[in-house]
């Protein structure tokens, strides 16, 4: 995991500790610039894109609700 935060790392490694699990590695950096040496990946996971996603399709939901109901209450 590459969080770019100190406090992302130490909760993600109690986590993993907690969970028992112990093949999950833990680099703080910043995906943009970071070096990373050539290896393969079981998964990537891109968290703040996938939350970005999540609360425009929330929004407009919203925005699709309030639409609705400012037309119904004529």
């Amino acid at each position: 995991m590459l969080p770019n935060a100190r406090t992302q790392k130490e909760h993600i490694d109690a986590e993993a500790g907690r969970r028992g699990l112990a093949n999950v590695t833990v680099i703080t950096g910043n995906v943009v610039d970071y070096k990373f040496e050539p290896a393969s990946f079981d998964w990537v996971v891109s968290i703040e894109a996938s939350r970005l996603s999540i609360s425009t399709y929330m929004w407009f939901w919203m925005w699709m609700v309030a639409d609705y109901n400012w037309r119904t209450d004529l």
